[in-house]
C-alpha cells in the first residue's frame, strides 16, 4: 500500500526518487536528501495531502515521528498535528 486516507488527509509514500524530489521542491524542504535513508530502511517519508494539495512531509524513524513540517519547514497547525498523531497511533504503534 502506498497511500491511505485518514480523516481529511491522504498519506502517501513516494513511489520514485523523482516523486520525492518533486515533493521536496513543492514544499521547499530537504526531504529529497533522505532518499538514501529510505533506501536503507532507516527512515520512511510520507507526504500529506489535503483536498489534493501537498501540505506536509513526515519522517518516521526509530518507531516515532521524527519530523513533521509544512511548507518551508514551518510548523504544522496544531489541529492537523492531532490528526497526524492519531493516524500514526492507528497505523504504526502496533508495529513498534
Amino acid at each position: 500500500m502506498t497511500q491511505c486516507t485518514y480523516d481529511d488527509m491522504i498519506f502517501k509514500l513516494p513511489v520514485s526518487a523523482y516523486e520525492l524530489s518533486l515533493w521536496s521542491k513543492l514544499l521547499h524542504n530537504c526531504m529529497f536528501s533522505y532518499a538514501e535513508n529510505i533506501e536503507r530502511g532507516s527512515s520512511i517519508i510520507f507526504a500529506v495531502f489535503k483536498k489534493e494539495k501537498l501540505c506536509y512531509a513526515l519522517e518516521l524513524s526509530e518507531g516515532k515521528i521524527m519530523q513533521a513540517k509544512a511548507v518551508s519547514n514551518q510548523s504544522i497547525p496544531q489541529e492537523d498535528m492531532k490528526k497526524i498523531r492519531a493516524w500514526y497511533q492507528k497505523y504504526f504503534t502496533s508495529l513498534s
